[in-house]
């Protein structure tokens, strides 16, 4: 049986959301405990190693021969933009909002991917497509905000007493619920401050991988998909290794790294999500146009959503579900009788 090559594509780019889902799962302690920088310099630098072993196994000299032109540089580019500033943006989000809030800023890409393609007049996208766009974020959005808000802790009954007494005691209870008050205050004050961070690192993190795929669509044609990875990883890992040591941040940012034996379960996330994900997501954007390859890669919640069920305990409204089958429906309207 043989499938064109955007069915192709379009599961390599679903394989990819699913991949990242499971990484996330595992490398969210890490990020909680060891700091977003370190978690994405850790995840790239032994990603790094692994993609040059692979291409220079299978493609010998591929990657190495495409630092001389254009399009290597521009792949390079990517992998600075997408993977270094991008992901260290989307793993501080996932730090200061949680993993499934800040997977769902991000994906918000294809929306700026659409817009900047029509700008520049490089893409054009059919009625269909833009339903099932419509579908698929629509569907992802619904998931991400399905999620139970915490419950406060109802009100005590103070009765009242008798008396003196009771009114002394009326007092002092005044007053500790005017200071509980205060202080109440000043903690959500502070959470909105810190979520107000986290929305803005998860949007710059959109805008990244946006900008990422379209400069990854243009010029991983031309590369291959082996070579290809192996330069976005290049860039990304070079870059971020050269902020870490700018910043003189080396000795606590490399730390997981020198204790490996320590991070079995990252170790883990990095070759199922770093590695197969990337891989896939190259395969992805060499045959789909950018805003398309970028909106199946952003179902990653989906995938995320019963893993957050049945590994978090986390709990979500009925729409959660209803989301799953809005963008479920949108991605076949994606596929279908794209040549890109």
């Amino acid at each position: 049986m043989n499938f064109d090559p955007a069915t192709i594509a379009g599961a390599a780019a679903l394989a990819a959301s699913s991949s990242w889902a499971i990484s996330t799962v595992l490398m969210k302690g890490a990020i909680d405990r060891c700091g977003p920088r370190a978690m994405n310099l850790f995840r790239l630098m032994i990603a790094l190693t692994l993609f040059w072993t692979a291409t220079l196994i299978v493609d010998g000299g591929a990657a190495a021969h495409a630092f001389a032109t254009h399009d290597g540089w521009l792949l390079l580019g990517s992998g600075v933009i997408g993977l270094a500033l991008g992901d260290v943006l989307l793993f501080e989000a996932m730090y200061r909002l949680g993993a499934q809030p800040a997977v769902a800023l991000n994906q918000l890409s294809p929306i700026w991917s659409a817009l900047l393609g029509f700008a520049l007049g490089s893409e054009a996208l059919v009625g269909r497509e833009f339903l099932g766009i419509a579908l698929v974020l629509g569907g992802v959005l619904l998931v991400i905000f399905g999620r139970h808000a915490p419950r406060v802790a109802p009100s005590r009954d103070l009765g009242g007493g008798v008396g003196a007494a009771a009114d002394t005691a009326a007092a002092d209870t005044a007053a500790a619920d005017t200071a509980a008050v205060a202080n109440a205050a000043a903690t959500h004050a502070a959470a909105r401050r810190v979520q107000l961070v986290g929305m803005l690192c998860g949007l710059g993190s959109s805008c990244c991988n946006a900008f990422a795929g379209m400069i990854t669509h243009q010029a991983i044609g031309s590369v291959g998909v082996l070579p290809g990875s192996t330069l976005r990883m290049t860039g990304g890992a070079v870059a971020l290794l050269l902020a870490t040591l700018a910043m003189r941040r080396g000795p606590t940012d490399l730390a997981p790294l020198r204790a490996l034996r320590l991070h079995r379960r990252e170790l883990l996330s990095v070759l199922i999500g770093t590695c197969g994900g990337v891989f896939l997501q190259q395969q992805a954007y060499s045959g789909l146009d950018a805003s398309i390859a970028l909106c199946l890669l952003s179902t990653t919640p989906l995938f995320l959503l019963p893993m957050a069920v049945a590994l978090l305990g986390e709990r979500y409204r009925w729409w959660v579900w209803l989301g799953t089958l809005l963008a479920t429906a949108g991605v076949p309207l994606l596929l279908v009788g794209n040549d890109s």
